[in-house]
């Protein structure tokens, strides 16, 4: 019998079977052993949940909940994070707590423990919790095990109340079948023999969205996961657009770079952050001079918190390739140096949560979406088309994105082509590095405008990338050299042995091999990127003089 492995740790995976009509619990645990599963007998809970969020419902608008369950004189905190399909079911971050006797409720996000508040306040910020659904449920559950793989799972049956201060709104009742060990793919057919015997349907709600339709609220807009720019748009409304779905990118990766499980994280809100400041210069015609000089100063020290951090876990992830081009005895000797930059990066990380959880970033990051808030009312974003909305304004900020767009894509290649024809044999390495900020700044204002941006032009643009790549691993190669010796200048790097600072030598000699090896491959790279046909396809042609006067004739 084969072993089939668990759901990853704080992951549950489970099918959601809504039922219509009358369900008799003794049916559904027939159907369980009529497809292969051992089903143990029922255990009675009956529980209460009561959902937490801010008044504008922003964990339920980014896909997420905390709920607190109380039952059996126990209670636990949860945050439930998105969930993504696998076939019929659905896979979820789930983490829970244990919830002290007499604690009080959490009133802010910061309240929350640890981790619960890492997850849960990139999306609310400062902003108020208050239960906003008090669900009441009667469950029956079963272990299951199906012998033939030896997966295991849980069957519950939910009878459901949606509890009002004056009594029931609404009642349901909901079937969850939850694969605690084996593949998901294993309790499909239950689901699949649920749905065709019973009359079941895959829920496509969750408890809390079915709770709040009965209480007759509305539920929140959803995220936009794409700008959608065209070319008539005013310009300020696709600054508008664009400046969300980067902001919203930030606060997404911003829980996984807290938590520092995955170094990704950090990863993604650092480009996130870049992106971010990158729309700010790219839709700076849209605002008046200081609009966003608060948000510019904000991102800005975000990006200074993230970058360190991001830096050493590239040095770390990267230190076990960069030893087997040392010597074998310098190789073994660097594990002091491993140590040290191991003892940095906890410092750094400390630095940039403290930042990051900090009442005033937080309290700007508000401020900064107030601002789009206001915009993406104004221009009725997310709102059905309407006769209003499609008037044109006259003012900074109403020309035409189509107009802008090509004007900027223009610019940002001149630079580009000004910057790489100075580079010379003998350039500095400074001369390499505004290149590739320049070439860089090309790719982000393609990526913002690609929705009107003529197709061969964008299409070309995705060309650039191998040169950004060459450009970027010169970059990398002289930052590490800067960042290794900076280290090795702190006192903890002065006390390192005698014969690590040899191998951290023997490193500098890599990088530099290295920098000087990309830099050699990058002339022939420019040679053929700077060729005519590339220039016309991205520079506007020179405009033709005006005609000359015709020459004034002598009189008679």
């Amino acid at each position: 019998m084969s072993q089939a492995a668990a759901p990853a740790a704080d992951q549950e995976v489970e099918f959601k079977l809504l039922a219509r009509g009358r369900l008799v619990p003794a049916r559904v645990e027939e159907l369980a052993r009529a497809t292969g599963f051992d089903v143990g007998p029922a255990k009675d809970v009956r529980q209460i949940d009561r959902y937490l969020d801010t008044e504008g419902l922003d964990l339920l608008r980014r896909g997420s909940a905390l709920r607190i369950r109380g039952g059996a004189g126990a209670a636990t905190l949860c945050f439930k994070g998105g969930a993504s399909a696998e076939g019929e079911a659905l896979r979820r971050l789930e983490v829970e707590e244990p919830v002290a006797a007499g604690a009080p409720e959490p009133r802010r996000a910061d309240a929350l423990p640890g981790r619960l508040r890492d997850l849960a306040e990139p999306a609310t910020l400062t902003r108020p919790l208050a239960e906003i659904a008090r669900l009441e449920t009667h469950r029956l559950r079963h272990e299951l095990l199906h012998p033939a793989s030896g997966a295991l799972g849980e069957l519950c049956i939910d009878r459901v109340r949606v509890l009002t201060e004056r009594g029931v709104a609404g009642t349901f009742v909901e079937v969850e079948i939850e694969a605690k060990r084996g593949a998901a793919t294993v309790f499909a057919p239950l689901a699949e023999s649920l749905v065709l015997r019973l009359g079941l349907e895959h829920a496509q709600s969750s408890k809390l969205e079915r709770a709040l339709a009965a209480y007759g609220r509305a539920l929140p807009a959803p995220l936009v996961q794409r700008a959608g720019l065209t070319s008539e748009m005013p310009f300020r409304e696709a600054a508008a657009r664009v400046l969300r779905v980067h902001f919203e990118a930030l606060r997404a990766a911003e829980p996984i770079a807290r938590l520092g499980e995955d170094d990704e994280g950090v990863h993604r809100m650092r480009v996130a952050t870049r992106r971010l400041r990158a729309a700010f210069r790219i839709f700076a015609p849209a605002f008046a001079p200081k609009r966003l000089a608060a948000a510019k100063r904000l991102f800005g020290r975000t990006g200074r918190m993230l970058g360190p951090v991001r830096d050493l876990d590239v040095m770390l992830a990267r230190m076990p390739a960069l030893s087997r081009d040392l010597p074998a005895p310098l190789a073994t000797e660097l594990a002091p140096l491993l140590e040290l930059l191991g003892a940095l990066r906890a410092e750094e990380r400390r630095r940039m949560l403290a930042w990051l959880g900090s009442r005033s970033r937080l309290r700007e990051m508000e401020r900064f979406e107030r601002l789009l808030a206001r915009l993406e009312r104004r221009y009725r974003i997310g709102e059905a088309p309407s006769p209003r909305a499609s008037r044109r304004r006259r003012g900074p900020g109403e020309q035409s994105t189509g107009e802008e767009a090509l004007a900027l894509l223009h610019a940002a290649a001149r630079r580009v082509f000004k910057k790489g024809d100075r580079v010379g044999r003998h350039s500095p390495p400074e001369a390499l590095h505004l290149l590739r900020i320049a070439v860089k700044r090309l790719r982000y204002t393609a990526d913002a405008l690609s929705d009107v941006a003529p197709r061969d032009v964008v299409l070309w643009l995705k060309q650039t990338a191998q040169l950004q790549d060459l450009l970027g691993a010169y970059n990398d190669a002289r930052v590490m050299e800067a960042h290794l010796t900076g280290w090795m200048d702190t006192r903890a790097g002065r006390r390192l042995p005698r014969k690590t600072l040899l191998a951290v030598g023997g490193l500098l000699g890599v990088q530099e091999r290295r920098a000087r090896a990309v830099r050699k491959e990058f002339r022939e790279q420019w040679k053929e990127f700077s060729r005519e046909k590339w220039r016309r396809r991205l520079l506007p042609p020179p405009e033709e003089p005006p005609p000359a006067p015709p020459a004034a004739t002598a009189p008679a």
